[in-house]
């Protein structure tokens, strides 16, 4: 552990899930480093920047922006902010074989929210009284049709828990989402965590900062992997796998960065199989700037 991170993990259960993840978006997308910026929302902030195009009867993003403030819980962001959304190879050859582990250069691959390689589910309409007011709009991969019918490695925030396999139902059964990002990975073998998704948030500016949120695992496939680590190569959270319709968990920790510096939450699963969707809430707040 680097000196400089303070680092206090608590995994307990609970009910209520709260994420906290300052991010940068990756890919060549810049940030503008700002010190009145003081917390940060994985589940507020979230943020699809190309038009979504989904299956049959999905809600469009135009659609998402135009109701922007007038549909619950629909923020309507299309810029990209300190969070970012990527797949991370862990199926070895090269690449690391187990969430738990930084992942950078060609390991890392971008995630689209539309256009030919996004597949199906960019965008859904959940149903509900009010028009559109109950959606899942996100990002899928473009590698994860690799033998497994409708596994994508996908990153989305959604408003209700509307089947049993999402990651809250049973303590909030068809109740709505206002705190849970979706992550899911892709599995290819019981030797490595397969194709994970990997929530980021970069460090805008050097200082302190607070993490402090929560996780939980759906039940609408086998089990997850879940890690959180940085780009000093730090581990903030070992991996641990989650048994599908696990107990909610928390964790927090402090930690000192460098404007630039990454925080990874990796999603992965130990099966041939896509793996159950996880529930993450965090929240990130500034603690000291040391600029």
């Amino acid at each position: 552990m680097e000196r400089g991170t303070d680092l206090s993990i608590s995994v307990r259960p609970a009910i209520l899930l709260f994420l906290t993840v300052a991010g940068a978006a990756l890919f060549g997308t810049s940030i503008s480093a700002s010190a009145e910026v003081t917390k940060w929302s994985a589940f507020d902030d979230f943020y699809v920047n190309v038009p979504a195009t989904g299956g049959e009867g999905n809600y469009t993003q135009d659609s998402w922006v135009a109701n922007a403030n007038i549909t619950p819980y629909d923020t309507g962001l299309t810029n990209a902010n300190a969070w970012g959304y990527a797949g991370g190879d862990f199926s070895g050859g090269g690449a690391s074989s187990s969430v738990g582990t930084y992942v950078s250069g060609g390991a890392l691959h971008p995630l689209t929210s539309g256009g030919t390689n996004a597949g199906p589910g960019a965008s859904y309409y959940l149903g509900g009284d009010i028009p559109a007011q109950y959606f899942w709009i996100g990002y899928n991969d473009s590698y994860g049709s690799i033998g497994l019918p409708n596994a994508l490695t996908q990153i989305g925030k959604y408003t209700k828990e509307w089947f049993e396999g999402s990651p809250n139902f049973a303590n909030n059964s068809n109740g709505v989402n206002d705190k849970f990002l979706w992550l899911q990975g892709t599995g290819l073998s019981e030797n490595n965590s397969g194709m994970g998704a990997i929530l980021t948030w970069t460090a805008p500016y050097a200082g302190t900062f607070s993490f402090s949120g929560s996780y939980i695992n759906g039940n609408y496939g086998p089990a997850t992997d879940f890690a959180i680590v940085d780009s000093k190569n730090n581990v903030l959270l070992p991996k641990v796998t989650l048994q599908p319709a696990s107990q909610a968990s928390d964790f927090s920790f402090k930690t000192t960065m460098s404007a630039g510096d990454v925080v990874q939450f990796q999603v992965g699963t130990p099966a041939a199989a896509q793996g159950s969707p996880l529930g993450l809430a965090v929240e990130v707040s500034a603690v000291s700037d040391a600029k």
